[in-house]
């Protein structure tokens, strides 16, 4: 992955993962909003304890892969470049 984009509805709990990733050289950053993430993903993982879904179909883009989790809170986007 060169570029991973996270998104999560408390941005300041992303900040100790953003640094973790930053430091393995890989450009990251952190999306305002979810659906402009999704729209932008190659790769799309998601762990959530959310009992609706986060994401809408209509945002997935023909060829996205799509690696599901309801574990935690924390969605992660990556995108290839």
């Amino acid at each position: 992955m060169e570029k991973i984009i996270l998104w999560n509805r408390s941005p300041q709990k992303l900040e100790p993962l953003i640094t973790s990733l930053q430091e393995t050289g890989r450009e990251v950053s952190l999306a305002s909003a979810l659906d402009s993430a999704v729209r932008q993903a190659d790769i799309i993982t998601s762990a959530t304890s959310a009992l609706t879904p986060l994401i809408e179909g209509r945002w997935v883009q023909p060829g996205t892969h799509d690696y599901g989790n309801a574990a935690l809170r924390i969605i992660v986007f990556r995108r290839r470049l």
